[in-house]
């Protein structure tokens, strides 16, 4: 898989590399809910869409399938156009808009906010 799904200092992070097919992200996002679920309070993550391509309906409609099940404490999106920005954003809103998003230009702006929430591990090195 050419997509990135880790947990590092206390983060959740995912990298979306290209297009995505149904597959893929179904794949991706089942990763993501089991990392997220094996954690003990809902996670903080870093979303980095920065080589992100596009996706199918049915990818986004898996997508919003796992999300629903997923509890986040906070969801730092790294790399968005202005155009992925509102189609994440519609996602969100359909989600029910509960989870904090916010949208940063580098990986490291991204993780002070989650740090000033309490959902990252001040690891020093960031």
């Amino acid at each position: 898989m050419r997509n990135e799904v880790s947990i590092r200092d206390g983060v959740l992070r995912v990298a979306i590399r290209g297009h995505q097919d149904a597959a893929e992200m179904e794949a991706m996002l089942e990763r993501v809910r089991g990392l997220a679920s094996d954690a003990s309070e809902p996670i903080g993550v870093v979303l980095d869409v920065t080589d992100a391509g596009g996706s199918l309906p049915r990818a986004r409609r898996s997508a919003l399938e796992v999300l629903r099940r997923t509890r986040f404490a906070g969801v730092a999106v790294v790399g968005a156009s202005w155009a992925q920005r509102m189609r994440l954003g519609l996602v969100l809103r359909l989600l029910g808009g509960e989870t904090p998003v916010r949208y940063f230009a580098s990986e490291e702006e991204a993780l002070r906010w989650l740090r000033r929430r309490g959902t990252a591990v001040d690891a020093g090195d960031d």
